[in-house]
């Protein structure tokens, strides 16, 4: 699902999406995972956007229906009781509109504020995103 409304020179956007994960041939099935994005950008120039946005993900604990594949008693890495997560991110961004085109380039942070995961796992610090694109 996605919406955008525009208030010149201000944009508002959110997209949510929702991945429903069913049992693999092995017996194996991913979390499923929901996605909510709420954004708002500024248009600086005719070319530079400057946004801010809340991202938030939340995944589903992972299963091995046949237990094939888990070894909880030998590696953390293969439990899954140590799968899924919530999390909240705050990201500005900066965005260039290529003139003359449909094109765009993207730099974006992406700051968590919030992460709760089970068990013992790896979470990110931040991260950097570049993201180009353009509309045929």
């Amino acid at each position: 699902m996605n919406y955008m409304r525009a208030y010149y020179p201000i944009v508002f956007q959110d997209n949510a999406f929702y991945h429903l994960t069913t049992e693999g041939d092995e017996g194996y099935e991913f979390g499923d995972q929901f996605g909510l994005d709420l954004i708002a950008r500024y248009s600086a120039t005719n070319y530079v956007n400057l946004g801010m946005e809340l991202n938030m993900i939340k995944t589903q604990k992972e299963e091995d229906h046949d237990g094939q594949y888990s070894r909880p008693t030998m590696s953390m890495v293969d439990n899954t009781d140590y799968t899924g997560l919530t999390s909240i991110s705050l990201s500005p961004s900066i965005q260039y509109r290529i003139p003359d085109t449909t094109g765009s380039v993207e730099l974006k942070y992406q700051h968590p504020v919030y992460q709760n995961v089970n068990g013992y796992q790896q979470v990110l610090d931040g991260r950097w995103l570049v993201t180009g694109s353009v509309a045929w």
